[in-house]
């Protein structure tokens, strides 16, 4: 994607961030955070990666292409009691072991401080850090208050923006939940745990479901050896962060990351999985280090057939007792299939155990030609990799899991601990794998079990499926440009949230469909801590909804008074208030604007600390060259600025005739339907001619062109409109940045204003699910009384169940009533009803009694229906209307009434064949499959919400 692209280039250059980054010390913590710092410096960053001597030697040598970028920096660990000498990792130590290491661990508060206090005033590769990225675990939930306190003489600490990095799935930062969360719904007994929490508002088997390991999460509620639970760490950790970072995406996690952006009040960004080919690489240089037994094992290995071999692996810090490795040695023999298991020996009251005092008497030389055993380190990329392995038996650690889905294996599972119940509940929903069956209450397993399990994935039927299905995810989680993206959206997320907050003035044209979008993204910057200063006229403000409370400090209503023009009625300050034809009057009184705003921005930029990065303008009025950089916002797709073209191109392709603006324009070079009817294309003419303003509307949207405005940005996204976003960014030579939909998100409620219609939802709860065909052609479409009398014909004669939403002819004199023809409301009193006043839009299209949507395809109301997947009846009118519906029944999502394309009329028996076809045909089955398809694309919130993180990322590079 080329907004990604520039993106990427824009987050990349000079000033590039510097990142400290300090995971806990467990290799399966160490390793991901570790991939990151790689991926943040192969992007130009400057990395420091804090760890201890052991750690950072174990962890292996920095590639030479990346010293410039990455260097790793050792702290010592202080000594404790109880801890043995030289333990710098939970590799190092029994499990019980472990609260005591987290107690060592907090130990590096004071020289952690004293670095970032010696980087703060160093320079070259120790410039002060842009962000300190940490761990959710153990010490590091406590480090950065410590460290803050005593780092209170140096001013430059207190800016530095912290991070917090999970190396758990997202399931596990939902299921765990905010602070304030539990104290609202506390979980005060292990049953408590084995629901879901109910702060997760869609059906989820997010849950833990055996009591063993409802137990385990019920101790990291509780105080343990350091004087503090694990949950406090973590929410002592979360609490002053600006991001928390995850290591998954929305392919794996579908749903979670929007509900955990809301919970935790901040963003909760995707890092992707960080499957890095160079991973690979390095396991198989490591090959060379690995043990004797490993060799031989891999000489037996290569002997045998494709996907024949089970590799068998359950972590190097898995709680396993003598009694478990008993039953899994016995489980594996009885299964009768090849495998390869990798065995760490399990440790308990300190003392680790020698292998062959826990495998079954004779039990090597009884599977020797079938199976090995290895003691000793491997690479497990590069058994995954094997040609042999068919399928992995695994503690379904996150790490592992994720290793799998690089070579799409079914899993046989047998998870232990952690979060790692929750994963394998997960993937078993994604049919990629079997459960080992366990005992409810203290999960233990049994040999015939373990055999059941493998034998379900390697020889029976049913591991078919299993396999398919694991290739599939492969498949969609190996597309490296969906992977990178992630990467490459943290970095600009970061460098936007460590940046200072924005200062926004929002300038929106004088109508409604123009200021709600407007209003919509001033809340979203709002929302993430930008000020935002939104200015319209004392009417429409008045009429727009009120700022939420938790916004009020970020966002404010700014009053300039519309001056009088001849011909403009008093009062009249909107499009709403006056007809089609008064419009350009309203554009005149508009640029009357220009010295109050003038008059706005000089007073704010001398008020402001920093003039250069203190206001960015988003807006429509036409502007001089103001020395504080521009954005012009287009709520129109970005498919009728491409027909426009640059100012540029149409003086080379000079259009002149109705004619010439019915083909697509020379200047898009892919096959395209981007051209207007004949009464669509003489309407898209006279946008060309000068009116009463003085100028013509495309002169208007040229303006963008001039040097002042650095980026154009729409609301839509590259899987609304494909293909044009790079287009537009070559053709007027800026970024075309996407905002994304906007999609309503929370506008679904009974407010005030809904009571007027309280009849009218009441009347549609009555009626079957999917049956109604919601009617509305926008508040201010130029539609004349004969088109209102042949669209109430049309629907009568469809005999489909309808609510309309009937605004009359803004141009005459006739109530909405009145213009209906004589007898309409009493014949189809029964199965339809006509709302004359204000409709909640949002909210009928989402009641389960609607199942279509008679449109005149304006934008706005084309993205409402995207959020809830209608099928569309379209009856387009004037602007980009046409282009809209051409768009759309291009997508199989909608049919258009037939029409006169000389002068756009229409009569009732195309009506009610355009609404039989989407209502009742087979036809609108179709229809309705495809839109909702497209929803399920269009209504990802958490790729929508990107596209905004994006945005503000662009702001804060072009500023």
């Amino acid at each position: 994607m080329e907004a990604t692209r520039l993106l990427a280039r824009a987050a990349s250059s000079p000033p590039q961030l510097h990142v400290v980054v300090f995971p806990w010390l467990a290799f399966g913590h160490m390793i991901p955070f570790l991939n990151l710092s790689k991926q943040l410096a192969n992007r130009g960053h400057a990395v420091t990666f804090i760890s201890t001597p052991r750690n950072a030697a174990r962890l292996g040598a920095i590639l030479p292409e990346l010293l410039a970028h990455l260097r790793v920096v050792s702290l010592d660990l202080p000594a404790i009691d109880g801890l043995p000498e030289g333990a710098e990792s939970t590799a190092d130590v029994p499990p019980e072991k472990v609260e005591l290491l987290k107690k060592k661990f907090d130990g590096l508060a004071a020289p952690f401080a004293s670095f970032i206090s010696e980087v703060c005033t160093a320079t070259g590769f120790s410039t002060k850090p842009d962000w300190i990225i940490h761990d959710c675990r153990a010490g590091c939930g406590r480090s950065p208050r410590s460290t803050r306190k005593r780092m209170q003489n140096y001013d430059s600490f207190d800016v530095i923006p912290c991070a917090m990095f999970s190396t758990f799935p997202a399931s596990v930062w939902a299921f765990l939940g905010p602070k304030k969360e539990n104290l609202a719904y506390p979980r005060t007994t292990t049953k408590d745990y084995m629901v879901k929490p109910p702060w997760i508002p869609f059906p989820s088997n997010i849950a833990y479901r055996r009591l063993h390991e409802a137990e385990w999460i019920a101790t990291a509620f509780k105080v343990n050896a350091t004087g503090v639970s694990s949950m406090d760490r973590y929410w002592d950790s979360e609490r002053p962060c600006r991001l928390m970072i995850c290591r998954s995406c929305p392919e794996v996690e579908p749903c979670l990351f929007p509900l955990l952006t809301k919970l935790f009040a901040k963003p909760v960004v995707p890092a992707g999985l960080l499957m890095s080919p160079d991973a690979i690489k390095d396991d198989v240089v490591a090959y060379t280090r690995s043990d004797p037994s490993f060799t031989l094992a891999m000489e037996w290995l290569d002997k045998q057939l494709e996907k024949s071999v089970i590799y068998v692996a359950l972590g190097s810090e898995a709680p396993l007792t003598t009694k478990n490795v008993c039953e899994l040695a016995l489980g594996l023999e009885i299964s009768g299939v090849h495998f390869l298991w990798v065995l760490r020996a399990p440790s308990y009251d300190g003392v680790r155990h020698r292998i062959g005092t826990l495998l079954p008497d004779g039990y090597e030389p009884r599977i020797i030609d079938r199976g090995r055993v290895c003691t000793g380190w491997v690479p497990q990329l590069h058994l995954l990799g094997h040609h042999a392995i068919g399928g992995f038996l695994t503690h379904c650690g996150w790490g592992s899991t994720i290793e799998s889905f690089q070579f799409g294996h079914p899993l046989v599972m047998l998870p232990l601990i952690l979060d790692q119940g929750l994963i394998a509940q997960a993937m078993a929903a994604r049919g990629i794998c079997v459960e080992v069956a366990r005992n409810y209450s203290d999960g233990s397993f049994h040999r015939d079990d373990i055999a059941a399990a493998v034998r379900r994935v390697m020889v029976e039927e049913e591991g078919k499926t299993l396999a398919h299905n694991a290739k599939e995810l492969r498949d969609i989680l190996a597309d490296n440009k969906r992977q990178e993206r992630p990467k490459t959206e943290l970095a600009a997320t970061a460098a936007a949230s460590s940046s200072s907050p924005l200062h926004i003035v929002v300038f929106p044209w004088l109508a409604f469909g123009h200021m709600i979008p407007f209003l919509e993204l001033s809340k979203q910057l709002a929302k993430r801590g930008h000020f935002i200063t939104f200015i319209s006229t004392p009417r429409n403000i008045f009429r727009l909804d009120a700022i939420p409370p938790e916004l009020s400090v970020n966002l404010r209503f700014v009053s300039l008074d519309l001056p009088a023009v001849d011909g403009l009625p008093e009062d009249a300050e909107s499009t709403a208030d006056i007809p089609p034809d008064k419009h350009g009057h309203l554009k005149k009184a508009f640029d009357g604007l220009a010295v109050s705003f003038a008059g706005i921005i000089a007073d704010a930029c001398a008020n402001a600390e920093n003039r250069e990065a203190f206001i960015n303008t988003v807006g429509f009025l036409r502007k001089p060259d103001w020395i504080i950089p521009c954005a012009v916002f287009f709520i129109i797709p970005a498919a009728i600025v491409t027909f426009v073209g640059p100012k540029q191109a149409n003086l080379a392709h000079p259009r002149t005739t109705t004619e010439d603006f019915m083909v697509a324009p020379p200047w898009i070079p892919f096959p395209s339907t981007l051209a207007f009817r004949r009464h669509e294309a003489e309407w898209i003419a006279a946008a060309f001619r000068p009116n009463e303003s003085g100028m013509s509307d495309a002169d208007r949207l040229q303006e963008m062109e001039r040097p002042c405005c650095r980026l154009i940005v729409y609301r839509s996204c590259p899987e609304a409109e494909p293909h044009l976003f790079p287009l537009l960014t070559k053709l007027f030579s800026k970024p075309a940045v996407p905002a994304g939909l906007l999609l309503p998100t929370d506008h679904i409620v009974n407010d005030d204003k809904d009571q007027s219609f309280a009849s009218a939802m009441k009347w549609l709860d009555e009626q079957p699910k999917k049956s109604v065909i919601y009617v509305a052609l926008g508040s201010e479409a130029p539609i004349a009384a004969d088109n209102v009398r042949e669209l109430a014909l049309g629907l009568e004669l469809a005999d489909v169940r309808f609510i309309w939403a009937l605004r009359p002819p803004i141009s005459g004199s006739q109530n909405s009533i009145t213009i209906l023809p004589n007898g309409f409301m009493s014949r189809t009193g029964k199965r339809g009803l006509v709302c004359t006043g204000w409709v909640p839009q949002v909210r009928v299209l989402a009641h389960v009694a609607v199942g279509g949507f008679l449109t005149h395809c304006g934008w706005g109301s084309t993205v409402e229906s995207f959020g809830f997947g209608h099928p569309l009846v379209m009856l387009p009118f004037v602007v980009d209307q046409g282009l809209i519906a051409q768009a759309m029944a291009a997508r199989g999502i909608g049919v258009e009434v037939a029409r006169n394309y000389d002068d756009g009329s229409f009569r009732r028996d195309d009506v009610a064949a355009a609404v039989r076809r989407v209502m009742v045909d087979d036809e609108g089955k179709v229809m309705a499959r495809k839109a909702k398809e497209l929803h399920g694309v269009l209504g990802d919130m958490a790729r929508q919400e990107r596209y905004l993180d994006e945005f503000v990322a662009y702001l804060q590079c072009y500023k």
